[in-house]
């Protein structure tokens, strides 16, 4: 120890560097001499692809389709210019998707009549949609985190539009239970809530609260635009109409 610390002064002394490394060659690819290039702010910040950009990041593919516009971790970090359009569209798709979990409270009654069933037995949908809701969350969790939010998403717009257009064809209550169990309830709106909320969480680090708050109000806001619309087309055009267009509506968008 005594004779390193002599030796370190009489180099502070000659003026040489105790660690005496020698030069960096400088990297063809981005032009910088930092023997760490292929994690460099240079290269994160201009000189490299996108696709290569995600994978020095580490991105798996959690995103939407206009990710592939993006051309700089600054257009689509977290908390960009990008990540706020982000944060809208999600909130659209939850209002939306939310639709489902409101849709058989409104045509309540008129199950009731239609099928000649009693009002606990008519209450029966509503509580197979929140059970397939449950379920249907965590099935398209592990989808969404092996596939991304992407495919998942498109999957459950699907089945939802899919799910209210059959409506309009069903013969039987308990195939309106069925459909709104399994199409709309697991395998459509399931996908909206839980899996967009953690996917957003990705995109933002100041305003992350926020932004989750914002995307989770989605199904809540869709209890303030879904019922008048369902309840207005079921009075004036009949409950298989209304559905029939909230399917189409769904698929649209």
């Amino acid at each position: 120890l005594l004779s390193l610390c002599v030796e370190r002064a009489s180099s502070r002394r000659s003026g040489k560097a105790f660690f005496d490394f020698p030069a960096p060659t400088p990297c063809a690819e981005c032009n910088t001499a930092s023997p760490f290039c292929s994690l460099s702010e240079c290269r994160l910040n201009g000189n490299a692809s996108f696709s290569q950009k995600k994978k020095l990041l580490g991105w798996r593919g959690n995103s939407l389709a206009t990710i592939t516009a993006a051309q700089t971790s600054q257009e689509a970090g977290p908390d960009s210019y990008y990540a706020w359009w982000r944060l809208l569209i999600s909130l659209v798709i939850a209002t939306v998707g939310g639709a489902g979990l409101w849709s058989s409270v409104i045509v309540l009654p008129t199950i009731e009549a239609e099928f000649a069933v009693a009002r606990g037995a008519a209450s029966l949908p509503y509580a197979a949609t929140m059970v397939g809701f449950a379920v249907g969350g965590i099935l398209m969790g592990r989808v969404v985190d092996r596939f991304g939010i992407l495919k998942p998403l498109a999957f459950g717009g699907l089945m939802l539009s899919c799910g209210y257009i059959a409506i309009y064809f069903i013969g039987s209550y308990w195939q309106f239970v069925a459909i709104q169990a399994v199409m709309i309830g697991m395998l459509g709106s399931a996908v909206t809530f839980a899996p967009l909320i953690a996917d957003i969480t990705h995109w933002f680090l100041k305003r992350r609260g926020i932004a989750t708050a914002i995307v989770a109000s989605g199904s809540y806001l869709a209890g303030t635009v879904w019922p008048p619309l369902l309840n207005y087309m079921t009075q004036n055009y009949g409950w298989r109409e209304a559905h029939l267009v909230m399917g189409l509506i769904c698929l649209s968008i």
